[in-house]
């Protein structure tokens, strides 16, 4: 199965938005190299993509990291109040971290499939 990651996501925004890499670097403060090809497959921080957000309020996280819904969203005032960007910040964090939970669930999954199933139970002998 092909994935889309949140980078190539992320890549497809800025075509759409004929926004070229290094005015995207420079808008943001990240290091050029991000969204190189051979680091697209890797996993965007929530640093990174608090940054991202924070430049780019039409970009909807939700699609972004899921890939659910559209790809922007109009821009609202909570987004930008500075009282929000905590919460924000946090939805960010926990929702990368359930992603690679997700991830790594779906390995464990697909491991035990190929493991013999006697080496997974503890056999306790009176």
């Amino acid at each position: 199965m092909n994935l889309v990651t949140s980078k190539e996501r992320l890549l497809q925004y800025l075509e759409n938005k004929s926004i070229d890499k290094p005015t995207f670097y420079e808008k943001t403060g990240i290091k050029r190299g991000l969204l190189d090809a051979d680091k697209i497959k890797s996993a965007l921080s929530d640093q990174f993509i608090a940054k991202i957000i924070a430049i780019y309020e039409d970009l909807n996280l939700t699609w972004l990291i899921t890939g659910k819904g559209s790809m922007v969203e109009v821009p609202s005032a909570s987004r930008c109040d500075n009282g929000n960007f905590l919460q924000l910040e946090m939805i960010v964090k926990l929702s990368a971290e359930n992603a690679l939970l997700k991830k790594e669930n779906e390995e464990l999954k697909a491991k035990k499939k190929y493991e013999n199933p006697s080496k997974l139970s503890i056999a306790s002998e009176p």
